[in-house]
């Protein structure tokens, strides 16, 4: 029986393994340098990727502190732009707002009244008259009203319509008048009153715009004197009938009664408004 030559069998085996083994190696370290080649690549791409993002997003916000800078410097622009019409405007205004206060205390504290009503008769040694308390009373209304309708259009741009100063004033103006307009005047007013009549917002504005001289670039307000042509024109019928709402209101105002109260609480609107109007004067 022959011998089996077990190394030469063994050899036989071994060296295709070897082979094998070996090149196992080399694919699998050729893949290994393949793959880190790529992932370094990958790795590469990826983050110029998020530097060039980076950069956009550093971009993005620097373009939006620039838009907000302007909207601040455009805010301000307006805001400086309507405090100086406030200021325009403010003392006219402010004297406006005394001169209807002061009538006002004539009317509530010095017996002005009397002389409001149509019956009233000559006083020995006071010149008053029913006809002078009437139209000076009505023209002190009237450069209030006036100063209102001035300065809504002074502040009447599109730019101003949203700003807060105006919105603030302006809301003032008519907050002010208020009383003049309500009904019935408080809870515990009888609606029915007798002793009660109403100026409403549209007949104050319209009393207020016929004192508005507009045939000039400037917004001018008439004097007295022109008011007493523009009172006293039978062509101007709105105005008669706006006017005779006010003169309601006047001749219902006796102590006690629900208009006499309506003034009463003007007045002191009046001084709040003073104050406002103060203020704008004062702030830079």
């Amino acid at each position: 029986m022959p011998t089996l030559d077990w190394k030469a069998i063994v050899a036989l085996f071994v060296a295709p393994t070897t082979v094998l083994a070996v090149a196992g190696f080399a694919v699998k370290t050729v893949a290994d340098h393949v793959i880190s080649a790529r992932f370094d690549e990958s790795l590469e791409k990826l983050k110029a990727q998020q530097d060039r993002e980076l950069e956009a997003f550093k971009g993005l916000l620097a373009e939006n502190a620039q838009v907000h800078a302007e909207v601040r410097a455009t805010t301000r622009e307006r805001d400086a732009r309507v405090r100086a019409v406030l200021a325009q405007v403010a003392p006219a205004t402010l004297d406006a707002i005394n001169a209807l206060s002061a009538r006002l205390d004539n009317i509530l504290r010095q017996a002005l009244y009397n002389a409001l009503q149509p019956e009233f008769t000559h006083v020995a040694g006071w010149s008053m008259t029913h006809a002078y308390a009437r139209d000076s009373t009505q023209f002190a209304f009237a450069r209030f009203f006036a100063a209102r309708v001035r300065l809504c259009a002074l502040l009447g741009d599109e730019e101003f319509k949203q700003d807060g100063q105006r919105e603030a004033f302006v809301g003032k103006l008519y907050a002010a008048t208020k009383p003049l307009s309500d009904w019935p005047f408080a809870p515990s007013s009888p609606a029915d009153s007798t002793d009660d009549a109403q100026l409403f917002f549209q007949d104050q504005d319209a009393i207020g715009a016929m004192l508005i001289d507009r045939a000039d670039k400037a917004i001018r307000t008439l004097d007295y004197a022109e008011f007493l042509l523009k009172a006293h024109d039978s062509k101007q019928v709105e105005l008669a009938r706006a006017l005779a709402s006010l003169d309601a209101v006047l001749r219902a105002a006796r102590p006690n009664s629900v208009a006499w109260r309506r003034l009463e609480a003007l007045q002191r609107n009046l001084e709040d408004l003073r104050m406002a109007c103060t203020e704008v004067l004062r702030t830079p």
